[in-house]
């Protein structure tokens, strides 16, 4: 039944909890016109493949703007909804997240648009992005996607138009939303996340989350918080990434290989609670780790230059490589779950003073392994 009264608190959580002060409820975000119109459950599957549209397509833009190839681009935006830090997020209680990330392909992509043509014409656009985002209510995302788009701007597209733009476009969004911001962030500082819940589940990267790239059965072994925890973009691609590691070495390349090590190392604990002296809200409620989903995110270009250097017959591939892939996948498809459990079960369980060191040890040597290969 049509009701017009203005959802400012709901009875359904609790004893009742503020709604539009909850910025996850993403009251005010545009997409989300669909649950006025459908039922829910038909309005959150409508969302999910929309949002899952605007991803992919977002990340088409990005790629293709940068290596001009669309048939790689559109393989890299298919491969993209299906990164372990996005498409796990697919379901009811985690909708603001995948609303709020997929449009951090379209700021990326606009920000080199105005370094390439030096204007400030698309300051609007960009706010306007912005403002999506805001309203889309994680603000964890929010946060960390502005300051790893100033570091992607002082990286790959420095000068004058796009700082200026990243700045007054912030500025401009956080204004247009302020309807949403201001209750939100109250209802954040009295809430109990700011006190016990805040230590308590604040959760940092792990060397070991790194093998899931090629044995996602270790998930299982790792945490519970799978989606945010793994690193897997799929085995075929990572293979790929790791050949464009090794045989592009252009400048553009590099880049993203050196973004991708700096976001991986800041997840970690003793780095981020070094950096949250410097920087508010670092480590906040689940936080670091969830810079996991921004380093996927850029191994999506490093897989694209891979995937070019693939098709462009460049490469010295023959029968016997193929034949000893072929042997190498079937292998680690049999065994995978007994190699995830003579690698991961004794670190898991064992409670000696060297559980820190052995993890190291066994973080190095598979890193070394993956290299080899």
């Amino acid at each position: 039944m049509l009701s017009l009264t203005f959802p400012l608190w709901t009875t359904k959580l609790f004893c009742g909890i503020p709604f539009l002060a909850n910025s996850e409820t993403a009251l005010f975000y545009l997409p989300n016109i669909i649950f006025f119109f459908l039922p829910v459950y038909k309005a959150l599957n409508l969302s999910l493949i929309l949002h899952f549209f605007i991803f992919s397509f977002g990340v088409f833009l990005f790629i293709n703007n940068k290596i001009k190839d669309k048939f790689v681009s559109l393989t890299v935006a298919i491969i993209s909804v299906f990164m372990s830090n996005f498409y796990l997020h697919a379901c009811a209680g985690h909708l603001s997240n995948i609303i709020t990330v997929v449009w951090f392909p379209y700021l990326l992509y606009f920000y080199d648009k105005i370094f390439e043509k030096k204007t400030y014409f698309y300051i609007f656009i960009v706010s306007f992005i912005l403002s999506l985002q805001i309203f889309a209510g994680h603000y964890q995302y929010i946060y960390y996607s502005a300051i790893i788009s100033f570091l992607y701007i002082l990286i790959f597209c420095r000068n004058r138009y796009t700082l200026i733009t990243l700045i007054s476009s912030y500025f401009i969004s956080v204004l247009l939303c302020l309807i949403q911001f201001l209750p939100s962030l109250d209802f954040y500082f009295e809430g109990a996340r700011r006190f016990a819940i805040l230590n308590h589940f604040s959760m940092h990267t792990k060397f070991l989350y790194f093998i899931t790239s090629i044995l996602p059965a270790t998930i299982s072994y790792i945490n519970t918080w799978y989606w945010e925890t793994s690193e897997y973009i799929g085995i075929a691609s990572f293979i790929i990434v790791l050949l464009s590691i090794i045989h592009i070495h252009n400048k553009e390349n590099l880049k993203y290989i050196f973004i991708i090590l700096i976001l991986y190392f800041l997840s970690f604990e003793f780095i981020s609670d070094t950096i949250c002296n410097f920087i508010p809200f670092w480590s906040a409620f689940r936080s670091p780790v969830k810079l996991n989903f921004f380093v996927n995110f850029f191994m999506l270009p490093v897989l694209a230059y891979g995937l070019k250097y693939l098709l462009s017959g460049k490469t010295k591939i023959n029968k016997y490589f193929l034949f000893s892939l072929l042997i190498f996948s079937l292998i680690l498809l049999y065994f995978k779950n007994n190699i995830a459990t003579m690698l991961l079960t004794y670190c898991k369980y064992n409670t000696s003073k060297n559980i820190v060191f052995l993890d190291y040890c066994l973080s190095i040597s598979s890193l070394f392994i993956i290299f080899l290969l």
